[in-house]
């Protein structure tokens, strides 16, 4: 493997989070881009670059546990993960787990396993989002995110020795806590963790709709919410690891969750909330429906192609990918009919729909070298995301996933890629939005230790682009390695740097390199 193609496979790898020891990192992680971008820049380093830091700076955050917290301060805890995790992941009956966390106050003995787990969980996942948004926060609230689920996991093993309903939204809570928790969490479980959740949910018959079945109103209720929290999980996992789809859309005929008497909020809450006080499941159906579109993409765009049998047309397959932005079109068009304008749900679906945007139309396996209008797609939408980024920081709601710096870094390169591609873009231009993706990602860094890093590699890209477009006019980006002023990256380097990362890549599994170097040359600009 060359050094580019490592180094490409770093950037896409930091989808994972603090561990690196998967065998494979699909392309629509952002790996096959990176090839692209860096075969055109040359990537070259400079000499302090091998000087970056380590990547590795955490503790254990797992060495004490958590009582119940006050009972004022449990309530307000309840109440955030309402308005921030219930409103898009519906997994409980609402009246029934307020009911729970009454019961933990005043009978604790009466709570079974899974009871105890829910009640320590939501406090783990809720007091997450008070700690990264520093809002909510109460202030007498002495436990931690990591200690809340520390507790909640000592009656695990006892829950999950069933394949129940019960075992199935233990086993979401503890993915939601790792899509979250990304400063502690070891997401190297996060895609085995989706598969078994999406088995389990597929064994129960969650997918399905079947009249027949003699069950109550609210069960199938309940059934149809854990079902569409499963296939959220599924499809923004899978997608984010280029990895494969467990079920076919066709397979289902489960309803879209619907808004009952027990999904009714407090006055409070309702403050806390108004887009869940006004339009209830409304933001999470259309996210669910995003997620279809963003499975069809990655089947569609990224998996790669059989080597035997049919092979689709370049314009067979331009064909899906135009159907595909009609439905994203549409998507976009009803937005405003799911949410509160300007709220902060409607700010973080409009940051998903532009990372669905560029994942369409960014340089990929199907499209190597994407057309003018594609670029310029991918130009739009990458500003609006980082943009939309910068006003939910300034707002003190921006949200930490698993995934987002590795969001910011992959779109921070997808728009240098594009105006090198376009020549219309000026050197201030760059540099003010570079410095924007830097400053977002020092704030994750801050929050998730993730690695000072691959913020400074970032820089260096910049500064790459920089020097690109002022040598446009005289050079073209085929002709790249002729410059002279850096020495090409070396294995030496690479060993140095990224060794400890990614040790395991590529070693006994293929990696998904379906292209060759031809696919790295653009075409001169008149």
């Amino acid at each position: 493997m060359s050094a580019i193609e490592t180094l490409a496979e770093e950037v896409g790898s930091l989808a994972l989070g603090q561990q690196f020891s998967q065998q494979y990192i699909g392309s629509a992680a952002g790996s096959s881009f990176c090839r692209i971008f860096f075969h055109q820049l040359n990537l070259v380093a400079e000499d302090n670059i091998s000087q970056l830091g380590s990547n590795l700076r955490l503790s254990d955050p797992f060495s004490t546990r958590a009582s119940l917290p006050p009972k004022p301060v449990g309530l307000m805890l309840l109440s955030t993960y309402i308005v921030r995790v219930h409103m898009w992941r519906p997994i409980f009956n609402l009246k029934e787990l307020r009911s729970w966390f009454q019961q933990a106050y005043s009978n604790p003995k009466a709570l079974n396993a899974f009871r105890r787990f829910s009640v320590f969980l939501v406090l783990a996942l809720s007091s997450c989002e008070a700690e990264e948004t520093e809002t909510n926060r109460p202030s007498t609230d002495i436990h931690s995110s990591a200690e809340y689920f520390t507790t909640g996991m000592m009656f695990y093993d006892e829950i999950s020795s069933v394949n129940d309903l019960q075992s199935l939204q233990s086993t979401l809570l503890l993915a939601l806590w790792l899509t979250k928790a990304s400063r502690f969490a070891n997401n190297t479980y996060l895609w085995q963790i989706s598969r078994f959740a999406m088995s389990l949910a597929i064994e129960l018959g969650c997918h399905r709709n079947n009249p027949r079945w003699e069950i109550s109103s609210s069960e199938r209720e309940l059934r149809n919410r854990i079902w569409w929290c499963t296939y959220d999980l599924e499809r923004n996992v899978a997608v984010s690891t280029g990895r494969v789809l467990s079920i076919r859309n066709q397979a289902i005929d489960a309803p879209f969750p619907k808004v009952t008497d027990d999904d009714l909020l407090t006055e409070s809450e309702r403050r806390l909330s108004p887009t869940f006080a006004v339009r209830g499941f409304s933001p999470a159906i259309h996210m669910f429906r995003l997620r279809n579109i963003t499975g069809d993409i990655l089947e569609s765009i990224y998996i790669a192609r059989p080597r035997a049998g049919h092979h689709p047309s370049i314009q067979d397959t331009a064909t899906v990918a135009d159907n595909i932005r009609e439905r994203l079109a549409r998507w976009h068009s009803v937005l405003g009919e799911c949410t509160v304008p300007e709220s902060r749900e409607s700010l973080e679906m409009r940051v998903e729909l532009c990372l669905a945007v560029i994942l369409l139309n960014r340089p990929s396996p199907s499209f190597p070298n994407p057309v003018e209008p594609a670029v310029k797609a991918c130009v739009d939408a990458c500003q609006t995301a980082i943009e939309t980024l910068k006003l939910l920081l300034g707002r003190k709601e921006l949200t930490i996933s698993w995934k987002s710096f590795h969001d910011v870094f992959v779109t921070g390169l997808v728009w240098f890629y594009c105006v090198c591609n376009l020549s219309t873009t000026d050197q201030s231009s760059v540099e003010m939005f570079g410095t924007t993706c830097i400053d977002i990602l020092e704030y994750i860094d801050r929050k998730t230790m993730t690695s000072g890093k691959y913020i400074q590699f970032f820089g260096k890209i910049q500064a790459i682009t920089v020097r690109r477009l002022q040598s446009q006019n005289t050079t073209s980006m085929q002709r790249a390695n002729s410059d002279l002023e850096f020495d090409p990256l070396g294995f030496d380097w690479m060993d140095g740097c990224f060794n400890e990362l990614f040790t395991g890549a590529g070693d006994n599994f293929p990696l998904d390199f379906m292209m060759n170097e031809e696919i790295f040359q653009i075409t001169d600009h008149p």
